[in-house]
């Protein structure tokens, strides 16, 4: 711990004047007077590791302090400490946003949520929240002097009519690229990193332990070899992005064919070339519900915000309810349908609703998965995670819904009853049958086997409907008892969503006792 040479008192660092101060009699210090730090050579540093009993999480604080509230976890359990020597980062970016400030900040972001638990607006529960140093690394790479790409230009003859002139030229390259910061602890969602990036790190500093009085600094456990293909290939985006701007909007960089007849997208061979550990700073705020736990993360030097924000059901339902009744009673005033069209039209709405039911299924397995999430232990690259194919994950739920309102809107308009319940129908069918496939894809990997049982049972709902269909019976009242069966089929998706959504807005409990040293490699 720093202690003031003039009363003896507790030193923290100060982020409204950026300097060391004492909390006591108000002394305010340079850096460089409360000892030597990395500028000096001085490559470690005593410091108190804080390690939570119930997930291993562990930080370190050159503060001689108790800590009762693990911000990983949310155990209210007494942190054990040890002191250690640790190895000092190269830099740190030292706090720039003061608790107040975040405090601020994070009630302007919550003013006009909905249905938010009641204590996410609790001044005790935010001002439960922690400055953390989180471990990153930085690195830098190097690019060839030139490269050779085939591009094709659009040039306009007149005004009806443009011909297209193909190229195939050699582009000069700047020898290096900007720093890459990519998170050094697997405590840190990748997902939550996109989101807290950029950091300035031309504003960080030698590292000194004194920034860390009064804050904690995460301990980092992802070797930086993790990240190496990441950093390539958006190095190489990069170059990519950087060549377009220089040649301008007529002109388009098109991908190589291989003799195989095989397509090779445009890349710039990117080479990794040195790395260092850094500490940048996050303000971190945790929420624990049972077996969950949702944070809310802060940039503490530029505000940039992650959150986690469940659904409050005994807000949410009452509401939901009400609205579906008024639409209930409005469409029963003004539009009929004979039993035929309302078992087909029960259909399609069923099949839609399990459309989006596996969208929000599919955010749910790659919360708990780490899908995408590169530090994560768990994480496969066999899986096709590389940035360019996160890049090209789009959400295609709203496009396939859109499509099949057009369908429906076509057949209705443009067709008779008939034409337009066999369209729907089986539309209905082919739309239930892949979803079901990737529900069932997905919901064998989460923990909760509902949310794959419910899909099932929506679709099974979907085959009784067009078996009655095919069967075409004589009375009525097999279509309305089908298209009941159907409308069972679609709210049971629809209530499960948002089980789903506070699942994906929230994670499993972690577990860290199996964490490994990652920064072992700074250099």
């Amino acid at each position: 711990m720093f202690s003031c040479p003039n009363c003896g008192g507790k030193i923290v660092f100060d982020i409204d004047t950026q300097r060391p101060l004492c909390q006591y009699c108000g002394s305010q210090f340079r850096i460089e007077d409360l000892g030597p730090g990395i500028a000096q050579n001085v490559t470690t540093y005593e410091a108190n590791v804080f390690v939570c009993r119930n997930c291993g999480a562990e930080v370190t604080s050159p503060d001689n302090q108790i800590v009762s509230f693990c911000s990983y976890c949310g155990s209210e359990s007494v942190l054990y400490s040890r002191t250690v020597t640790a190895d000092s980062p190269q830099t740190v970016l030292p706090f720039r946003l003061s608790k107040k400030k975040i405090h601020e900040m994070y009630a302007t972001r919550l003013q006009n949520v909905w249905y938010l638990p009641k204590e996410f607006k609790d001044p005790q529960y935010i001002d439960s929240m922690r400055g953390i140093y989180m471990p990153f690394w930085s690195t830098s790479v190097s690019y060839p002097p030139q490269v050779r790409l085939n591009m094709h230009q659009r040039v306009e003859v007149s005004s009806d009519t443009y011909r297209i002139d193909t190229y195939s030229g050699i582009f000069y390259v700047t020898g290096t690229a900007e720093r890459y910061l990519t998170d050094a602890s697997s405590a840190l969602d990748d997902a939550i990193t996109d989101q807290l990036l950029p950091y300035p790190e031309s504003s960080a500093k030698p590292f000194h332990p004194a920034y860390l009085a009064g804050f904690y600094a995460d301990k980092s456990d992802v070797p930086v070899q993790k990240y190496t293909q990441y950093i390539q290939e958006k190095a190489s985006e990069d170059a990519i992005e950087g060549i377009k701007q220089r040649l301008g909007t007529n002109f388009t960089i098109d991908s190589t064919i291989l003799p195989n007849g095989q397509k090779v997208a445009p890349s710039v061979p990117a080479t990794p070339k040195d790395y260092h550990a850094t500490l940048m700073p996050v303000w971190f705020l945790t929420r624990r519900d049972k077996d969950r736990v949702s944070y809310g993360v802060v940039n503490g030097y530029t505000g940039s915000t992650y959150m986690d924000l469940p659904v409050d059901q005994k807000k949410f339902w009452p509401v939901t309810f009400a609205i579906a009744l008024v639409l209930f009673i409005a469409l029963s005033l003004f539009f009929s349908a004979v039993a035929k069209t309302a078992l087909t039209i029960s259909l399609l709405a069923t099949a839609l609703m399990m459309l989006v039911y596996q969208g929000e299924l599919r955010n749910v397995m790659e919360r708990e998965t780490h899908l995408f999430d590169i530090g994560s232990a768990t994480y496969d690259p066999k899986n096709g995670t590389s940035v360019k194919k996160k890049a090209k994950k789009t959400n295609t739920t709203f496009t396939t819904f859109f499509a099949m309102m057009v369908v429906m809107f076509v057949a209705m308009v443009f067709s008779d009853p008939t034409i337009m319940r066999f369209i729907l129908g089986t539309a209905a069918i082919v739309l239930g049958t892949i979803n079901v496939i990737k529900i069932i894809r997905d919901g064998s990997k989460v923990a909760d086997k509902m949310l794959m049982v419910t899909g099932i049972l929506s679709y099974a709902t979907i085959v009784v409907g067009t078996l009655v269909q095919l069967a075409a019976p004589v009375y009525d009242y097999w279509y309305y008892g089908a298209s009941l069966i159907c409308l069972v089929g679609a709210l049971l998706p629809g209530i499960m969503m948002i089980r789903c959504y506070n699942l994906a807005a929230s994670r499993p409990l972690p577990n860290y006792f199996s964490r490994e040293g990652g920064m072992n490699d700074a250099q």
